[in-house]
């Protein structure tokens, strides 16, 4: 949680309260990277004990803006692609989770955005 904290603090100038949004989210990300991505002594993470095989799904960076494939925009001049503050993966279908304006939303397929507008503080606040 302090690396994350750490991280987010150089990328947003946001700190982590108790009070801040992104803190329970944070901690239910960690929580999941620590069950598919920390090894034990036999060198396997708790998924690869589990399923057999190293995770190999897609993540992006916590509190990062992303753009994410939304399957209930069906008419042709809505956006498609909405803008949001990736946040995790869910644990029972692997699906992204995001952040709108309008609240969570979960999405099969996100796009990371450049580098240069991967880190957006007022989108974060917003």
């Amino acid at each position: 949680m302090r690396t994350e904290n750490a991280k987010l603090g150089k990328r947003l100038n946001v700190r982590l309260t108790k009070d801040h949004v992104l803190t329970a989210w944070a901690v239910r990300h960690e929580a999941w990277l620590v069950n598919r991505f920390q090894t034990g002594a036999d060198g396997k993470s708790a998924w690869q004990r589990v399923n057999g095989r190293p995770y190999t799904g897609s993540v992006a960076n916590f509190a990062e803006k992303v753009q994410f494939r939304d399957p209930k925009q069906r008419g042709k001049l809505e956006e498609r692609w909405p803008q949001g503050i990736w946040v995790g993966k869910t644990l029972l279908d692997d699906s992204h989770i995001v952040l709108t304006s309008d609240g969570v939303r979960t999405a099969r397929s996100i796009a990371r955005m450049s580098p240069d507008k991967q880190w957006d503080q007022k989108f974060v606040e917003a």
